[in-house]
């Protein structure tokens, strides 16, 4: 039992930080939400936890999600995610 409360974490997650593209290949979310595009491919990898996060998803937000596109910034090698509902809307907003 002790063993598992001090694995706990306490994040302070900032939508700045969230926004941000991150480098691919950073699976552990950061404590202000920094990686969040990352550990979304890695969830993602896996076509049952990306269909559990988009139910989640849509169970959490009033908005319709029916989807997820993560992909390289045009113009740097870090990844940027998207939710779509019909249609593609961006993350950094």
């Amino acid at each position: 039992m002790r063993e598992a409360l001090a694995s706990i974490r306490f994040l302070d997650l900032q939508p700045e930080a969230m926004r941000l593209p991150s480098l691919p290949g950073q699976p552990i979310l950061g404590d202000r939400g920094e990686s969040l595009s990352s550990v979304l491919k890695a969830i993602c990898e896996s076509e049952t936890k990306k269909r559990d996060l988009i139910a989640w998803m849509r169970q959490l937000t009033p908005v319709d999600v029916t989807g997820l596109e993560t992909g390289l910034h045009p113009t740097r090698s870090s990844l940027l995610s998207e939710f779509i509902e019909g249609q593609t809307r961006d993350a950094r907003r």
